[in-house]
């Protein structure tokens, strides 16, 4: 795939949303696309493919970090709780992830969709990965 085709789905993805949306080629050829309140969405050329990452938050310090990455473990079983992405953990163990690769040859309704559901999922995961540390210290 070619920045080119890259850009073409991103222009067109915020064309269609109403100019919500707002996206970036930053200086290691990924694009950065921001998807308001406050998530981002990294769009890479995979290749033969693409790929979107996000971090979803700050992993917390928490004493019970085990069972909240099972918890998240449980949601990647077969993709089940993530629509098919990957929920991981970034290099600097600092943030939770959201991982997706589509095939290059997506067309630009495909990829609207996919973006869009992907961006849900990172909103829901925020919101589950909060809520399970606030349930986590009031039990304390």
């Amino acid at each position: 795939m070619t920045y080119v085709r890259i850009e073409q789905l991103l222009t067109h993805l915020i064309e269609t949303t109403g100019n919500t949306l707002s996206f970036v080629k930053d200086e290691t050829e990924r694009f950065r696309l921001s998807v308001p309140p406050s998530s981002e969405i990294i769009v890479v050329d995979a290749e033969a493919d693409l790929f979107l990452f996000s971090r979803i938050t700050p992993i917390p310090p928490h004493d019970n970090r085990e069972a909240l990455l099972i918890h998240l473990m449980k949601a990647n079983l077969l993709g089940q709780g993530t629509g098919g992405a990957v929920l991981g953990i970034d290099r600097e163990d600092k943030h939770f992830t959201l991982s997706l690769t589509l095939p290059s040859t997506i067309d630009h309704t495909t990829f609207k969709e996919a973006v869009e559901e992907f961006a849900n999922y990172i909103s829901y995961w925020k919101d589950e990965i909060d809520g399970f540390v606030a349930r986590g210290l009031a039990n304390r």
